[in-house]
């Protein structure tokens, strides 16, 4: 097999062609500008394949499905209280009222149920939540909280009488918000139905 014939240099030294320089700062080789173009031309072709490869699982989150961290409470002074923990792959979900607790109940969500909660706090968009909403003055108001982990998200706040994206009255009180709806009714369905309110 015959090598490629190695590019002429101009008086300075410098290679004729900007392509035969990148790719000899690349590669080592100095070839002519048309062998420069078709080793150019396949490399392009051969990083156009692994994107177009990889794109669909980058755009599908196929991170692992189950997040790092899992830990989600609502709950008020008077009424009854939930909370949500991951643990060891699974989810604990333990009811409150009245100064009672129930036994945890132990909850494994399918690989499905972790991949559509997932896409549903993408679409709302829980990422850019604050840290904390609360009303001033209210003291009995719902108290909730999320926190919770992926390899490339995360997300930590809470709050108490007032919700994301809400609408406060003149007391600073909201009455949620259908980005917050949307969250409660991703928890349930991860919790198989069971409430979260």
């Amino acid at each position: 097999m015959k090598s490629p014939p190695l590019c002429r240099k101009d008086e300075g030294g410098r290679m004729k062609d900007e392509m035969n320089a990148m790719l000899a700062a690349a590669s080592g080789l100095q070839l002519c500008p048309v062998k420069s173009m078709r080793v150019f031309v396949a490399i392009a072709v051969l990083v156009l394949a692994a994107v177009t490869l990889c794109l669909p699982s980058l755009i599908a989150g196929d991170t692992d499905p189950i997040p790092q961290r899992f830990h989600v409470r609502i709950g008020g002074f008077m009424g009854r209280s939930y909370e949500v923990q991951l643990q060891d792959g699974s989810l604990r979900y333990t009811t409150f009222g009245r100064g009672l607790s129930s036994e945890p109940v132990e909850i494994r969500p399918t690989m499905e149920q972790w991949r559509e909660f997932r896409r549903e706090l993408d679409a709302i968009g829980v990422w850019r939540w604050r840290a904390e909403y609360s009303a001033p003055g209210v003291a009995d108001g719902t108290q909730w909280s999320l926190d919770v982990a992926y390899a490339d998200r995360a997300v930590k706040t809470k709050g108490s009488h007032h919700y994301p994206e809400g609408n406060p009255d003149s007391f600073g009180v909201s009455s949620g918000s259908k980005a917050f709806t949307r969250y409660l009714k991703a928890v349930q369905q991860l919790l198989g139905g069971k409430a979260f309110e």
